[in-house]
């Protein structure tokens, strides 16, 4: 396998080899929060097919239920459903622990909710508050829980779903909601420098708000299933999870918003270099 620099590094204990046409995951254990959505529930299917065990967590018991006995009888794999609201302060340990106390986690995926109404600046601030929870708070307190479960050398991946716009200017209008969901970039990115050489990673994803990514999966379809999106879905998480475990920084459908990502990157590793070599002021 290739480290973050293309160089040829050794695989470590219990990290897994994707060089063969599938990844295969079986022992292997994933959280996936608002496992409901279309983006997180192809994600879900593509890891299933893989052989790697899911808790999936979602605030609509029923949906959750669907998804979980499609999944079961299509690939066998073992799937527990968490119904749980991640906008309460206290869900995100609690649905962690009582994870981990079924089987230990290695993959944390984490899909922010695109909620139509929370750019609204004229809400309650309640609702806002309520944003600022599912898309900041909730995966600070799931990627620490993670963290520290996995201890000093364990093995881990974190994936964080997110808009595609987070990454650009955001629309009036929209401050917290787009903000929000753009912290999830920067945060993903502080990860895997805390993390370098660690073992662990973390990879973001950045999918439209809108288009063929907001369609059914063909598990527990939502809406009549489009075959064009849903494949375009499928073949977006499938690229997702095989980032995910080769350590990527960043998924992106589209050379545009690619090419948008690889400039930002490279903008921010400029930046910080002169920063490095800019001599500092006597004090």
């Amino acid at each position: 396998m290739l480290n973050e620099r293309g160089r040829a590094r050794s695989i470590a204990p219990g990290e897994i080899s994707i060089a063969t046409t599938a990844p295969d995951l079986r022992g292997h254990n994933a959280l996936v929060t608002n496992a409901l959505f279309p983006m997180a529930m192809a994600l879900a299917e593509e890891l299933a097919a893989a052989g790697a065990g899911l808790v999936l967590v979602a605030r609509d018991a029923e949906g959750l239920a669907a998804l979980a006995e499609g999944l079961q009888r299509r690939y066998g794999t073992s799937v527990t459903v968490m119904a749980a609201d991640l906008s309460q302060p206290e869900t995100p340990r609690m649905i962690f622990d009582a994870a981990w106390a079924q089987s230990p986690l290695d993959l944390l995926i984490h899909h922010a909710d695109h909620d139509s109404t929370a750019g609204n600046v004229d809400l309650d601030w309640a609702q806002h508050e309520a944003t600022l929870q599912r898309h900041v708070n909730a995966p600070c307190a799931l990627t620490h829980c993670f963290s520290a479960a996995l201890g000093a050398h364990g093995w881990g991946r974190v994936l964080f779903v997110t808009v595609a716009s987070a990454a650009r200017r955001a629309p009036a209008g929209e401050p917290i909601a787009y903000a929000s969901q753009a912290f999830l970039r920067h945060y993903a990115a502080a990860l895997r420098a805390r993390w370098r050489g660690s073992g662990r990673g973390c990879t973001l994803l950045c999918v439209p708000a809108a288009g063929p990514w907001v369609f059914s999966t063909s598990v527990a379809p939502l809406e009549p299933v489009d075959t064009i999106p849903a494949l375009a879905t499928t073949r977006l998480a499938r690229r997702a999870v095989r980032a995910l475990l080769a350590g990527s920084a960043c998924v992106t459908p589209g050379r545009l918003n690619g090419l948008w990502q690889t400039t930002l990157s490279l903008m921010s590793g400029g930046m910080r270099r002169w920063r490095a070599k800019r001599p500092r002021a006597r004090t």
